[in-house]
């Protein structure tokens, strides 16, 4: 057998081989194997493959928003709620390397499954002791500047997926997703912008019967004082106030001032909403005078709360809604505009003490679709922008409006109307923030916001683009999560703050809403047509007294409370509501009536009729009667005007003429000078009887009156042609020269002329 002798060459690889072999282990673990604690190195944990058991809440991510040279420290708390100890627990700290650049893409981040990627590992600490069920532990991650690997170029600054995860012996057991704000430059030249606005309604639940009665007491009250003070108090009037004031305080306006008191004392909504959002840069106040005035008239906690309002609004832009925030699209679809009209000229000192004399105004739709008719509504009312409703959570915003801007036009044919429209997402996440960013913290729903932001000014077309953010009207906010959302915006080297009046100034697109759209929930337009017709009513009824705005004081309030956005939430009550609402109107368009006998008797052909009239108001009224027979048989002549002095009657009489016996219903109605009915009418029987000379004379005077009728009649028929005409010609002519001859002749005596009867008489 031949061997081959070894050579050098050969020695050497075989020597080397074994090298490599270690060397390519030795890889290999430094892959595998999980870093120590502490030396900046990580391992990826095997994917959940079932429910995680530990709770992870990410309190803080600094800086939030990440530049070059700049560590990165996130702070997380770790909490075990399931059954078992966590022997070896272990966090670490995960980057999406891949810039998210769509908000469904930041969603698909935050609403992966348990399992799915969580990014790159940059960094792992251990924890001390194992985590046992129900014990909870702070961990915190700091990645160094050099470690966390992101491209530097300018173009590259946006959102990044970041998580923390808990392992237990290298497998998940719990993880929570957020977002880092990547910019290596620094310069806000470097960053496309977006310009933001934060519109907050600031709205009550609505005002009730109890709330108006307080707001006519003390406007009552007020009147009395000034009355008072000048000298010219009337002794009845204020005897009336104070004794409204002894009874003031039923069972329904304790319970109206005390839902008030909830909302406005420490922990309310409205105290919230006030602690949450004032003295914010990117905020705007929509806020409703309705509120402020019921504010006024509240317990000690409403009042407290109004004047914190009027301090903080000289630090935060407001705006003001029309009186008691009326359901637009209610008022629209019934076609009573002046409603609108009404529920804007209504001012108070309240109202002026916040929103100054001249309030910047603007609208606001209830519902997310919004159709022509209310865009109509609001472009004849020049009232400001319209701005639409947020979308609820089962209903997505009108197909007809845009996604990705926040102004549209409508041009209608009132005019073209400026429609506002709200960011969908960000509307949740400031509202609701946990639908948006599950276990949302402060930290969190910060990150969250920065990264809808940054993707919105990243994909700003070159004008620019803008976003508006809203909240409903019943929101109660979280303050630490909404202060966090606030601040994070203002720090934003990327957003601008803006104010409603610069969206509204940007350009816009035309857009086409539907015709008509209604809610279930509004009002239907027989109920609002009834109240801008019981609002005529008592306006025409107030023209009989001198004083007509005594009648008036206080009625638009009412007839506007019942409109109500807030009153959508309670529709029986709000059907109670209006009609009480109109019952009140009825009152105040009574207190004339017509006093008379049930059995009148008129035994001449030319009679009178005394009535009384009534007057209950406070104020004397200018009326007169009108009496209406059903038959002929009798008829009336209008009373003259007469002046009923206040509380008092008076005596009218009505002259009437019978032309034949008959049993007959009259009405009776009282009118105003320029023919306005006054009172429900009323009925007597009156049994005509006259006696036989005015029969007799009525008889002659009837066939008088026929043979006059008679002849004008053959007169016309008779006409004049133009034959008997030339013939009269020819008579006047002779009749001329006879004359003529006559004279000459010294004849002294005239033949008399030819009349229309002789002429006549010789055809």
């Amino acid at each position: 057998m031949n061997l081959i002798p070894s050579t050098p060459t050969l020695r050497r690889h075989a020597h080397r081989g074994p090298l490599v072999m270690l060397a390519m282990l030795l890889a290999l673990a430094a892959v595998l194997l999980p870093a120590l604690p502490g030396a900046g190195g990580t391992a990826s944990a095997a994917p959940a493959t079932d429910g995680l058991t530990v709770d992870v809440s990410v309190t803080a991510v600094q800086p939030q928003v990440l530049t070059v040279d700049q560590d990165l420290t996130v702070k997380a708390v770790v909490r075990n709620t399931g059954d078992t100890a966590i022997e070896q627990p272990r966090a670490t700290l995960r980057i999406s390397r891949y810039r998210l650049a769509s908000s469904e893409r930041l969603a698909a981040w935050t609403s992966s499954a348990p399992g799915d990627d969580a990014g790159s590992p940059v960094q792992a600490i251990d924890l001390d002791a194992p985590l046992e069920p129900g014990a909870s532990a702070e961990v915190v991650l700091t990645v160094p500047a050099a470690s966390v690997g992101l491209l530097r170029s300018a173009s590259a600054w946006g959102p990044r997926g970041l998580s923390v995860e808990l392992s237990d012996k290298s497998r998940r057991v719990g993880l929570e997703r957020t977002f880092l704000l990547w910019s290596p430059s620094d310069d806000p030249a470097d960053l496309s912008q977006v310009a933001v606005n934060v519109l907050v309604p600031v709205v009550g639940d609505g005002l009730t019967t109890a709330d108006l009665d307080a707001l006519e007491l003390a406007s009552a009250e007020e009147a009395a004082s000034a009355d008072a003070a000048t000298g010219t108090a009337d002794t009845s009037g204020a005897e009336g106030v104070e004794g409204a004031d002894d009874g003031a305080v039923d069972t329904s306006t304790e319970r109206s001032r005390d839902a008030l008191e909830a909302l406005t004392s420490t922990g309310g909504r409205l105290d919230t909403l006030l602690q949450a959002t004032a003295g914010q840069s990117t905020v705007t106040w929509a806020i409703d005078p309705g509120l402020l005035d019921q504010a006024a008239v509240g317990g000690d906690a409403a009042r407290a709360w109004l004047q914190r309002l009027a301090a903080e609004a000289g630090r935060t832009d407001v705006m003001a809604l029309p009186w008691s925030d009326p359901d637009l699209a209610a008022i629209a679809h019934a076609s009573e505009s002046e409603l609108l009209d009404v529920a804007l000229g209504i001012t108070s000192p309240a109202s002026s003490q916040v929103l100054g004399d001249s309030p910047a105004r603007l609208l606001w739709a209830a519902d997310a679709t919004v159709d022509e008719e209310t865009a109509e509504l609001a472009a004849r009312s020049g009232a400001g922008p319209l701005v639409v409703g947020a979308p609820s959570s089962t209903s997505a915003s009108s197909s007809a409006l845009p996604e990705a801007t926040s102004r549209v036009d409508v041009d209608t044919s009132g005019g073209r109307a400026s429609l506002l429209v709200p960011d969908a997402t960000l509307n949740k996440l400031l509202a609701t923030p946990d639908a948006v960013q599950p276990g949302a913290t402060p930290a969190t729903v910060a990150q969250r916001v920065l990264a809808e932001t940054a993707v919105a000014a990243r994909t700003a077309s070159l004008s620019g683009t803008s976003l508006l953010i809203t909240v409903p009207r019943d929101w109660e906010p979280d303050a630490a999560l909404v202060q966090a959302q606030l601040k994070a915006l203002t720090a934003a080297p990327w957003v601008e703050s803006a104010s409603v009046s610069d969206l509204v100034a940007q350009d816009a697109e035309t857009v086409t809403l539907p015709a008509s759209a209604n809610s279930s929930s509004e009002l239907s337009p027989a109920h609002v047509n009834a109240l801008g017709g019981a609002r005529d009513d008592v306006a025409a009824f107030a023209q009989a007294v001198p004083d007509p705005q005594r009648l008036l004081d206080g009625l638009d309030r009412r007839l506007i409370a019942p409109l109500a956005v807030a009153w959508r939430s309670d529709l029986a009550e709000r059907k109670v509501f209006v009609d009480t609402v109109l019952d009140e109107a009825t009152q105040r368009r009574s207190g004339l009536t017509v006093l008379l006998s049930e059995q009148v008797t008129v035994a001449a052909s030319s009679s009178q009729i005394r009535l009384v009239v009534r007057n209950a108001l406070d104020q004397p009224a200018t009326v007169r009667v009108e009496m209406l027979s059903r038959q002929s048989c009798l008829k009336a002549t209008a009373s003259p005007v007469t002046t009923v002095a206040a509380s008092s009657e008076e005596v009218v009489t009505v002259d009437v003429r019978a032309t034949s016996a008959c049993d007959v219903m009259v009405d009776v109605v009282l009118r105003a000078e320029d023919g306005t009915v006054l009172s429900a009418p009323v009925a007597f029987s009156a049994r005509v009887t006259p006696s036989i000379e005015d029969v007799g004379l009525s008889i002659v005077g009837a066939i008088l009156a026929a043979g006059l009728v008679a002849g004008i009649v053959r007169t016309v028929r008779r006409g004049q042609t133009a034959h008997r005409g030339a013939r009269l010609a020819a008579q006047a002519q002779a009749d001329a020269e006879a004359a003529a001859a006559a004279e000459a002749a010294g004849q002294d005596e005239h033949p008399a002329p030819h009349t229309q009867e002789d002429v006549g008489e010789h055809r």
